[in-house]
């Protein structure tokens, strides 16, 4: 079993990175962009659950929002990997301002309905999946290589902080002023993050001058090849579809929960939410600040084990705040298994794939979910929210015990 220890050279590795003043303004802006994408992910599950009162379209939503990144996400991999990184964040970031502006227009009008909303959700559910190996990538190139791991815990803690703070102030926004307010907010937020995409400078990547491009589809096929034929990258991709399959559906789907099974309301659905990103939160200064001491194999297995258990005693309690600490941590192992598998391959992957490896595993992280949310979904409308719930994570538990019989395939890079 991976165990850890407290180690001052953590300490100097955190300050190295916080003194970073390229890596601390990306970052802090970056972390103002979350707070909106959380905050609108909140206030359209909500929206969704009010205008239709449906299960399944939760899981419609959640499918539109994060599926579009399996089938996007790797093309804007092939595009990272070319010298069109900076062009594209700014792209997206104006895009998103676009889409939340929408919103907070339709809202005002009272024009909002459902299909509108399934089509805006969409529309933004692309443009986070170019946008989303994007930002993954950035984080090497502001940091040396012995900083890494310290970057990718602290970028999780920031983007879980956001995931704390978004659905806090959205509740809060939606419940004394409205949906159209929330909105605007998130607007705000996102033209933020598009200054600072044209003020930060993103250094320049030596390997690409000169290089040769073939046709997108040649290089997505180049990426894909070399991720499967590296057995710890194909590894650590396979548990992470596992995971988003059968445990992540739950942050998808807990406005279905929140509404069917415990009959509360948008304010619960906050403190839920904040209380999943206090628990990734806390997963990222644990790995942040403490020592791994034998590696991140047993690590990303045992976070993906626990979550599962977390979330068939989550399914099962019937008392609300119960319910709150038990998706604590849920939160917890998912981002630890996340933060893991992250740094694991981001230190083994070859340079000139890294975009393209990248979006496999933000597809897989971003957008399995929705396709899981749209089949337990689907699976709620007929039996209930709770027993396909519990049938994934058990699925989920059963498949974490096989593949730690054959965690010797990370033994060569892990640290």
């Amino acid at each position: 079993m991976a165990t850890t220890r407290l180690k001052p050279g953590k300490l100097a590795e955190v300050r190295s990175v916080l003194t970073n003043r390229r890596f601390a303004a990306y970052t802090w802006c970056n972390f103002i962009s979350m707070v909106g994408v959380w905050g609108q992910r909140l206030a359209v599950g909500w929206l969704t659950w009010q205008l239709t009162q449906s299960e399944a379209w939760i899981g419609v939503i959640a499918f539109a929002d994060l599926v579009p990144v399996v089938l996007v996400g790797p093309l804007a991999g092939v595009w990272v990997d070319r010298p069109l990184r900076k062009l594209l964040m700014r792209w997206c970031q104006a895009l998103m301002l676009v889409q939340a502006l929408v919103l907070f227009t339709l809202s005002v009008l009272g024009s909002i309905n459902i299909w509108l909303l399934f089509a805006l959700v969409l529309f933004n559910g692309v443009v986070a999946a170019i946008y989303h190996p994007v930002r993954l990538s950035v984080v090497p190139s502001l940091v040396k290589p012995e900083d890494l791991m310290a970057a990718v815990s602290l970028t999780a803690v920031t983007f879980n902080l956001a995931r704390f703070a978004g659905p806090a102030l959205a509740g809060v926004v939606i419940a004394f002023y409205g949906f159209a307010a929330t909105f605007l907010a998130v607007a705000l937020a996102y033209t933020i993050m598009l200054f600072a995409a044209f003020l930060i400078d993103i250094p320049s990547r030596p390997w690409l001058a000169g290089q040769q491009t073939c046709s997108v589809w040649s290089e997505l096929r180049d990426g894909v090849e070399y991720a499967v034929s590296n057995r710890a990258i194909a590894y650590v991709l396979a548990i992470q579809a596992v995971l988003a399959l059968c445990v992540r559906p739950l942050g998808e789907l807990l406005p279905a929960f929140v509404g069917a099974i415990f009959s509360e309301g948008p304010g619960m659905l906050a403190v839920m939410t904040s209380a999943m990103g206090v628990g990734a939160v806390m997963a990222g200064l644990r790995l942040l600040l403490w020592e791994v001491r034998r590696g991140l194999a047993n690590i990303i297995i045992l976070s993906t084990a626990l979550s599962a258990v977390a979330v068939i005693l989550f399914s099962l309690t019937p008392i609300i705040w119960l319910a709150v600490v038990i998706i604590f941590f849920v939160a917890y192992w998912v981002a630890v298994c996340g933060i893991a598998s992250q740094t694991l391959i981001q230190s083994c992957v070859d340079e000139t794939k890294r975009g393209r490896v990248i979006s496999l595993w933000a597809a897989i992280y971003r957008g399995v979910p929705g396709i899981g949310a749209l089949l337990i979904g689907a699976l709620a409308g007929v039996f209930g929210l709770i027993w396909p719930s519990i049938l994934a994570a058990t699925l989920c538990a059963i498949v974490a015990a096989w593949m730690y019989r054959r965690r010797s395939i990370l033994d060569p890079v892990t640290p």
